[in-house]
C-alpha cells in the first residue's frame, strides 16, 4: 500500500501503516543481506518500535491490543533470537499484505481520518465506520472487488486537478486517490456513507461483521510461514553466502 505524503501532516494510523509496511519491506527485502550479516537486533528493534506504536495508536479494545503487541514481540523475538530466517521475515510481510490486515487497516484509519472531526451526528459517524467496515470485511473475504471499492467510495474521490489528496495503491496496482478530509463536505460524508451501504448490501456482506481480529490475523500469517520449516537467510551461490562459508571453514588466527 502506498500512501502519499501530503496526508503526513494530520498523523494517523492510515498513514503510518502505509509507512511501516514501506519501511519494513524496503529494509528485509533490499537490505536482507545486510541484516543477515550485522544487524538482526537493531533491525528487531527498529521494526518493534514501528509496529508498536501503530498499534497503540489503532481504534482496537485494549485486550486487542494486548494480544497483538505480544504476537508481534514474540514473533521479533524469535527473529533477534536467530529462530527465524531474514527469507521467513520476508515472507510474514508478504503473507500480512495478502490478509485482511490491509483492508482493516484502511478501514479503520478512514473511519478515524473522515469521521473524528466531522460535522455529523454521533449517529451518522457511527454508521460511516460501520459501513467502512463492511467494506473492509467485503474486500478481506473477496465480496467485493476493486470496482466496488471504487463505487463505494465515489463521493468523497479526488479529481484528476486535486494535488493535496490521500493516495494509495491497491494490489492489483490501481491508485485510489481521496479528497484531504478538510476538503470533503458534510454532504459528501452522508453520500459516501449511503454509497459504501449500498455497495455492501448489493454483494450481500453480514449488516454486522464480526470485530476484526489483529492479532489472530498476525498470528495465522506468522505461524503459515514457521510451520513451513525454516529457509535459508541467503541463497546459495551469492558472494555474501560463499563469504560466510568461507568464513566458517577457516581456522581462527592467534592475534
Amino acid at each position: 500500500m502506498e500512501l502519499n505524503w501530503h496526508a503526513a501532516r494530520r498523523g494517523n494510523w492510515l498513514l503510518g501503516c502505509g509507512i511501516v509496511l514501506v519501511l519494513v519491506i524496503a529494509l528485509v527485502v533490499g537490505g536482507g543481506i545486510f541484516v543477515a550479516m550485522n544487524a538482526r537486533s537493531w533491525t528487531a528493534s527498529g521494526m518493534e518500535k514501528l509496529t508498536t506504536a501503530l498499534i497503540e495508536k489503532a481504534p482496537i479494545s485494549e485486550e486487542e491490543r494486548s494480544e497483538t503487541l505480544a504476537v508481534v514481540d514474540g514473533f521479533l523475538q524469535r527473529f533477534r533470537d536467530g529462530d527465524v530466517t531474514i527469507e521467513q521475515l520476508v515472507q510474514v510481510m508478504e503473507k500480512i499484505t495478502e490478509s485482511p490486515v490491509l483492508p482493516a487497516g484502511i478501514a479503520m484509519g478512514m473511519g478515524q481520518l473522515y469521521f473524528a472531526d466531522a460535522e455529523l451526528t454521533e449517529e451518522e459517524k457511527t454508521d460511516g465506520r460501520l459501513q467502512l467496515a463492511r467494506i473492509a470485511h467485503g474486500m478481506a473475504d473477496r465480496t467485493l472487488n476493486e470496482q466496488d471499492l471504487q463505487r463505494a467510495i465515489q463521493p468523497i474521490k479526488a479529481n484528476a486537478t486535486e494535488t493535496k489528496v490521500i493516495q494509495f495503491q491497491l494490489p492489483n496496482k490501481t491508485t485510489i486517490r481521496l479528497k484531504i478530509p478538510d476538503l470533503v463536505t458534510p454532504d459528501e460524508l452522508r453520500a459516501f456513507i449511503e454509497s459504501a451501504k449500498a455497495t455492501a448490501d448489493e454483494k450481500g456482506v453480514a449488516p454486522e461483521p464480526p470485530p476484526f481480529d489483529l492479532s489472530g490475523e498476525l498470528a495465522k500469517a506468522i505461524d503459515t510461514v514457521l510451520l513451513a520449516g525454516p529457509a535459508p537467510d541467503l541463497p546459495d551461490g551469492t558472494p555474501a553466502a560463499e563469504d560466510a562459508d568461507d568464513a566458517e571453514r577457516t581456522e581462527p588466527t592467534e592475534p
